[in-house]
């Protein structure tokens, strides 16, 4: 009778972890057919894989639920964060230009073309931090909504806007390259000495 106790309760145990991975990988694929290509639509559409994509909205009677109102906020952070970041390295770019530039003028070369290149690119950093000043509250609002969709359509501009801007400061950064590569050292300025003869 031990035995028997003892038999059942090895397989009890050794079966409870079959039954919780069982339990976890429903819950997964739960999960991710629950979002039904939404967030991949969403990822494509901001990150400018394909600027073509149809969006994809979950069929819902006007409001989200608070699980896809969560998600969707996480995925538009995540997105706020990658161009907030891509802009912050493009500033730090910017800077070790200036520096380079203010060497080469120093050194008499003419860099009037890579400074002017170099405002041109910061400018457009700065019109790419303003896009996204409220992009949080917007956000917010646009996923709580009684029109998620449309409000969602607005968000979505606003990132695109953001990116392309963040896309042509690269640019103009790697024309400032180009030119500060392509500068030659500025004409010397001839001075003439007078002698005079008594």
């Amino acid at each position: 009778m031990r035995v028997s106790i003892f038999i059942i309760a090895l397989l009890f145990l050794g079966a409870i972890p079959q039954f919780s991975f069982a339990q976890s990988e429903a819950t997964t694929t739960a999960s991710t057919t629950e979002s039904g290509g939404f967030f991949e639509a969403v990822i494509e559409n901001i990150s400018g894989l394909k600027d073509t994509v149809t969006e994809v909205v979950p069929q819902s009677k006007g409001v989200l639920s608070a699980t896809a109102e969560k998600r969707l906020t996480n995925l538009a952070a995540n997105i706020s964060n990658r161009l907030d970041g891509l802009n912050a390295r493009l500033r730090q770019i910017s800077s070790r230009l200036e520096v380079r530039i203010n060497k080469q003028a120093e050194a008499g070369y003419n860099v009037d073309q890579a400074r002017a290149s170099l405002a041109t690119a910061n400018e457009l950093l700065a019109t790419a931090s303003n896009n996204l000043k409220n992009i949080d509250q917007d956000v917010y609002r646009a996923f709580r909504s009684l029109t998620p969709k449309e409000d969602w359509r607005k968000v979505r501009a606003t990132y695109i806007e953001a990116r392309d801007t963040i896309r042509a400061a690269h640019t103009e950064l790697k024309n400032t390259v180009v030119l500060l590569k392509s500068s030659t050292p500025a004409a010397p300025v001839a001075t003439s000495t007078a002698s005079t003869t008594q």
